[in-house]
């Protein structure tokens, strides 16, 4: 038995060696001197709610960024192709299937304008300065999340594995109050790790949470159309609440230019030479690309 328990430990070094270089490397990269993009005071205010809470919510009007009534409007339109009407079937309950429905990065490549407007410099500046490093865009997504009481997929308490700080903007495209399913997280000095989960195989309901980190410390953004809620979704646990009605946002994701997961990254937008995309190609600053 020993040493069938050597031999189990042995072959997983290599893996534990690539994971500790990637990650000292990605702090390695952020301690070094660089001069990093200016910021007005409202986004380094940003910058500290990020740090201090893992979390920032604002609005669209605030943020001041161009494009962003065109892109507001595309999304709208967008929303009104979805189906009414739909039954979730999907079985696999870690799938964005079992619980919602809408466009993926690779898709809304064919709508330049919403996909351009997470390569506006006030992002591209604001993510820099939080992650200390170049950062990558992934793309966005649009959703649209179905009331159908089921805990699963990105409902279920999570932290994301893309890299070791993943900036996501999420853009409510409506209301959102207590029936449409807020995003709810717990604050960065809470929040647990994934060891205190594995009696469930780190698959974390409301009823796995609760014993760990008490309900009255879950926080939920709550706030009308057009509300922004930035968060670093890899350093808090996080999940879309169980909604009584339908929730509809559009989120934006980033990570370090070399970030800890390539494979999940690729999930987000699979690019390939697609006319779509060689027409976004074209419209990149050195900076985008």
């Amino acid at each position: 038995m020993q040493l069938i328990f050597w031999i189990v430990m042995l072959l997983k070094v290599p893996h534990v060696i690539t994971r500790a270089s990637k990650k000292a490397n990605f702090h390695w990269r952020s301690v070094q001197p660089r001069r990093l993009p200016k910021l007005n005071h409202q986004y380094r205010q940003i910058i500290s709610q990020l740090t201090d809470q893992g979390v920032c919510s604002t609005t669209l009007d605030k943020l001041g960024i161009a494009g962003t009534a065109e892109m507001f409007m595309l999304a709208e339109q967008l929303l009104k192709t979805l189906p009414k009407n739909i039954s979730l079937e999907c079985t696999e309950e870690r799938a964005t299937a079992s619980h919602s429905m809408g466009l993926s990065a690779g898709q809304l490549l064919h709508h330049p304008d919403l996909f351009m407007w997470g390569l506006q410099p006030q992002w591209l500046n604001l993510v820099e300065n939080y992650l200390h490093q170049p950062p990558a865009y992934l793309g966005c997504i649009l959703r649209r999340e179905v009331p159908n009481q089921k805990q699963v997929g990105v409902r279920l308490w999570h932290k994301d594995g893309e890299d070791y700080k993943v900036v996501k903007v999420i853009v409510y495209l409506n209301d959102v109050g207590e029936k449409e399913g807020p995003f709810e997280y717990i604050p960065q000095r809470h929040s647990p790790s994934y060891s205190q989960f594995r009696h469930v195989n780190n698959t974390v309901r409301d009823r796995d949470m609760a014993p760990v980190v008490s309900p009255e410390i879950w926080k939920r953004c709550l706030g009308p159309r057009g509300t922004v809620v930035i968060a670093d979704t890899a350093r808090i646990f996080h999940h879309a609440s169980l909604p009584q009605q339908d929730r509809y946002s559009v989120t934006f994701a980033y990570v370090s230019i070399a970030p800890k997961n390539l494979s999940k990254c690729r999930q987000w937008c699979p690019y390939k030479d697609t006319n779509s995309w060689l027409q976004i190609q074209s419209q990149l600053s050195p900076r985008q690309w």
